[in-house]
């Protein structure tokens, strides 16, 4: 009797531990952000659009991203007016899933619905799809149909702005 009493001690035992490392390890990671939001600092410029934005070369416009923190601000740049317009957007990034997932939202407190859209960073180069359908679908891939008139999502290719010293 007291040997299993003593087995199932141990058993006990060995599962707080494993327990008090798990909740030790989802604090830890709730308190950092998650890693791609430092890989996502920093200004993007549109380099392909698909679906629901101009060609930025037939129009003169230049678009551009600029990802801080849980922000990010769109806007376009022209040569005779620079800067132009700019909606700031506060992102979570879930980078559990596959494709990793990103949700957009027009208040920080983020109790408005959301444009749900994915992303993939490689080096400098970022693919971004959303959809503008307002929270009711994601993207699963980066392909947009654009014989689907129904289909509302925008899927862009985005190239890192170097920094000038």
């Amino acid at each position: 009797m007291k040997s299993s009493s003593l087995v199932i001690g141990k058993i006990i035992l060995v599962g707080a531990v494993f327990a008090a490392q798990f909740a030790l390890t989802v604090i830890v990671y709730a308190q950092k952000p998650p890693p791609d939001a430092e890989q996502l600092r920093g200004v993007w410029k549109v380099v392909s659009a698909k679906y629901r934005l101009p060609e930025t070369e037939k129009r003169g416009l230049e678009y551009y991203f600029k990802f801080d923190g849980d922000t990010l601000k769109s806007y376009r740049k022209t040569a005779a007016n620079g800067e132009v317009g700019g909606e700031v957007l506060y992102i979570t990034l879930d980078t559990m899933r596959k494709p990793k997932q990103i949700d957009m939202f027009g208040k920080r407190n983020k109790s408005d619905t959301p444009l749900l859209g994915i992303y993939a960073i490689e080096k400098d180069q970022l693919k971004l799809s959303w959809s503008m359908n307002d929270g009711r679908d994601r993207l699963a891939n980066f392909e947009v149909d654009r014989a689907d008139k129904k289909t509302r999502h925008i899927s862009l290719i985005l190239g890192r702005v170097k920094e000038k010293n």
